[in-house]
């Protein structure tokens, strides 16, 4: 404990040179950010428009961001339907669409699909952001990091039942970054 309490001012001065000699200073941010929303079996479908913009170490750091390292989930579901289904989320570029369905949902075939048949059991659900991987779509999370890049992106969710049932969900979004001065 003493070890670091004295390399801490030697680090905070060589980190202080390094940026007034001009060297590059990289380093990971993790943002968080917090969804919840009802998904109405009688439709489907669901839509959320995902805004990190607004965060502070987002602000802090959007003109430095290199690359988006990793994009995971969260979630807890509480499905009254008292039958198990059957969700699909997916994503297109942020289109400020305050309706988001636009009157009805966008058809599947022209988004981005990043979950793909996450089970929904009657009752209440939660999966971690390790188990939730399962589920994910490689080649729809990829596209979904680019995306990213805007700080921006609309949330669709399909369901496999329809019978006029709410189903809520919350979670969170956790989207890893790195970036360079």
């Amino acid at each position: 404990m003493k070890l670091s309490k004295h390399l801490a001012p030697f680090a905070a001065v060589a980190m202080s040179a390094l940026l007034t000699a001009g060297c590059i200073v990289s380093g990971t941010v993790v943002i968080l950010e917090d969804i919840s929303f009802f998904l109405t079996t009688q439709t489907g479908a669901y839509y959320y428009p995902v805004d990190v913009t607004d965060d502070e170490d987002w602000d802090e750091y959007k003109d430095n961001i290199d690359f988006i390292d990793d994009v995971s989930f969260t979630w807890t579901m509480n499905n009254p339907t008292g039958t198990n289904i059957v969700m699909n989320a997916y994503v297109r570029p942020f289109s400020d669409d305050p309706e988001g369905f636009d009157p009805t949902p966008p058809d599947p075939d022209d988004l981005i699909q990043i979950v793909k048949d996450l089970p929904v059991p009657a009752g209440t659900k939660s999966y971690s952001a390790a188990e939730g991987r399962t589920y994910l779509v490689p080649a729809g999370i990829d596209e979904l990091k680019e995306i990213l890049k805007t700080g921006q992106f609309d949330y669709f969710g399909y369901s496999t039942e329809n019978n006029g049932d709410t189903i809520t969900v919350e979670g969170t979004i956790i989207i890893t970054v790195s970036g360079s001065e």
